[in-house]
């Protein structure tokens, strides 16, 4: 079966934009998200310096997560996506 979804886009800013990562619910808390990261950012690299993600201002736990696996807050994107709503940057170098 499946575990949850995944988008990435290519070349932007330097990097590889996870675009989606949603794991479905019987699956979360087991490692399968942190294994997606690190899969991304095996294939980053050599030719990436940074992931990229965005996420909803009002979603700490995908804040949360990101974190932990290393990404840092760079801006916030307000009403990026819907009105008064606001997305953060974040981003997760890989030098």
């Amino acid at each position: 079966g499946y575990a949850g979804i995944i988008a990435v886009r290519g070349a932007w800013l330097f990097g590889r934009h996870l675009e989606l990562l949603a794991i479905f619910p019987a699956y979360r808390g087991v490692g399968i998200g942190g294994e997606v990261i690190e899969w991304l950012r095996n294939e980053a690299q050599p030719h990436a310096r940074n992931l990229w993600v965005v996420v909803s201002a009002f979603n700490t736990d995908a804040q949360r997560f990101y974190r932990r696996h290393g990404f840092q807050e760079i801006a916030s994107l307000a009403e990026l996506i819907a009105p008064g709503y606001d997305e953060l940057l974040m981003r997760k170098p890989l030098t």
